[in-house]
């Protein structure tokens, strides 16, 4: 993985993996599915989903929660981009007590506050908690979980400038954060109109090395959305529809909900009428419905009915945005 050789090491990792259930090595066998989730998380997150589930039953039969603790945030991750949200709320409900304390519990407030910012709710307490309980603790990610819990608050919040700061943040604090935080912070950057600061994000994922099913979709729905910001409305709307059919095969319903933002967000209103834009836009509204995403779905509804702004118009805004956050950055 190191190497750059995602699809490699993923071939031998899920060997190892099957090799260690068949002969019974189930210390090898944890840490094979620990892994697999892990990276299905930018993968496949469907598999990492079925994993982590698979994993939970084998922690209550053999009455281990360890092995138990250790399915809860990746699965998390890979079900919200699934689209599995109740089971998320229903596992981290079930997983984090109302006394909790020790270290770590910090990843379980992260994934629990990015689920709770998703659904429109305050999720400074669990940052706070997160922020509070990760002190005493050196590993890099914790530090990254937090500011990649920040963006997404702020995202949902409307707050761009600083989404992508606190997301651009994670991945710089530790490099395997790039396939979770990078595409956020190029999202951030598209929904401020800033073609600029969404290609630049993409280049330091696509240098970061890290490939998968999930962060190549990414990839190619930021590529999509920078030929829109530079005018290149009909090669953008090709790309989408390709997206689009990426995202659906892929089975992660809440990406391709948010690929549909992204599209209703940028093009221009006379791309919005298409039919199939129609169809995607009234696919996603119901998408996020489902899964009360209402920051999300609010924003879908107004760029849906009110049309994107001119081309002008976005990259003024972005200017007067960028010069108001200034002192913020």
């Amino acid at each position: 993985m190191k190497m750059n050789r995602a699809r490699e090491a993923l071939v031998l990792l899920r060997g190892g993996h099957q090799l260690a259930s068949a002969i019974d090595l189930w210390d090898r066998e944890r840490i094979g599915r620990v892994l697999l989730t892990f990276y299905g998380q930018w993968n496949d997150a469907v598999e990492g989903l079925a994993l982590a589930r698979e994993g939970l039953e084998i922690a209550h039969r053999i009455s281990s929660r360890s092995y138990g603790a250790t399915m809860v945030g990746n699965g998390s991750i890979c079900a919200i981009r699934v689209g599995e949200w109740d089971w998320v709320e229903a596992l981290l409900d079930e997983w984090i007590p109302p006394d909790a304390s020790a270290r770590w519990y910090t990843e379980f407030f992260i994934d629990r506050a990015i689920l709770t910012a998703l659904r429109g709710g305050d999720a400074s307490a669990d940052i706070a908690t997160a922020a509070q309980l990760r002190q005493e603790i050196t590993d890099s990610q914790f530090e990254s979980y937090e500011h990649w819990a920040r963006a997404w608050a702020a995202l949902t919040a409307g707050s761009h400038t600083d989404a992508r700061r606190e997301a651009e943040l994670a991945a710089r604090t530790t490099s395997y954060f790039h396939p979770l935080a990078s595409p956020l912070a190029a999202r951030a950057a598209l929904w401020s109109g800033d073609a600029d600061g969404a290609r630049s994000t993409l280049e330091a994922l696509v240098d970061s090395g890290y490939r998968g099913i999930a962060v190549e979709l990414d990839m190619a729905t930021i590529r999509a959305g920078i030929a829109v910001l530079e005018g290149r409305g009909a090669e953008a709307l090709a790309a989408y529809r390709e997206v689009l059919k990426g995202w659906r095969q892929a089975g992660l319903a809440f990406d391709e909900a948010l690929a549909v933002t992204d599209m209703a967000t940028l093009l221009s209103p006379a791309e919005l009428v298409a039919a199939e834009v129609q169809t995607a836009i009234d696919w996603a509204r119901k998408t996020l419905e489902r899964l009360g995403a209402q920051p999300i779905l609010d924003r879908l509804g107004t760029v849906a009915e009110a049309g994107p702004p001119s081309a002008g118009d976005r990259r003024a805004g972005a200017r007067s945005r960028d010069a108001a956050a200034q002192p913020i950055g």
